[in-house]
């Protein structure tokens, strides 16, 4: 909590205004910390939070389960004053369509809460997207954040998969998008040293 804490304050020092603090890394209270410090006024920042309910299964168990993150996450950022988030995102699906319908039901109570203000998935293919889209009472995820980066997919497998969820309305977003190794990595370094970087 003390690193993150300082990195935040620096970041948000020098001119940083999109976060995201993750429950997997553990680092919302350090975050909500290094905010507070800041002084930096909350309609300055996008703070975007994650609920972690991997595989559950059953409706009643992944709802409960997502609740009760969603309010782990609300506690960690009061820590720094932060009494609302910009996006709340599910970082993976659970087990079945019931049951990321019971997460998704968490996720539309903290909306309507004004809790939060965006509803947010991560790692969701396009079947398990289905699972909450083909509910048209639901609000749908505005991003979908991916491990998307040139190891993960080449150019059309990319393209076809933002186009898909273009189509169903939904902004895929980037996690890890400069990650290289093996073959890539010396193609990457090549290029860098030819550009100068």
């Amino acid at each position: 909590d003390a690193t993150c804490r300082e990195l935040t304050r620096t970041a948000l020092q020098a001119g940083y205004r999109n976060f995201f603090a993750s429950v997997l890394a553990r680092n919302q209270v350090g975050f909500a910390q290094g905010f507070k410090d800041s002084g930096i006024a909350r309609d300055k920042v996008f703070i975007c939070g994650s609920v972690n309910t991997k595989g559950v299964k059953g409706f009643d168990k992944a709802y409960r389960d997502t609740k009760e993150g969603c309010d782990e996450n609300l506690k960690a950022f009061a820590e720094g004053g932060i009494d609302y988030v910009d996006m709340i995102m599910l970082d993976y699906p659970a087990a079945d369509c019931e049951s990321i319908r019971g997460q998704w039901k968490a996720f539309e109570e903290m909306l309507a809460s004004g809790k939060t203000r965006s509803l947010a998935v991560s790692n969701f293919g396009l079947s398990q997207l289905d699972c909450i889209l083909k509910d048209t009472s639901l609000t749908p995820p505005t991003v979908n954040q991916l491990r998307f980066n040139v190891e993960a997919y080449d150019g059309a497998t990319a393209a076809s998969i933002v186009a898909e969820n273009r189509k169903r309305g939904i902004v895929v977003q980037a996690w890890s998008p400069l990650r290289v190794s093996g073959a890539k990595r010396q193609v990457a370094e090549e290029i860098g040293k030819r550009k100068g970087k």
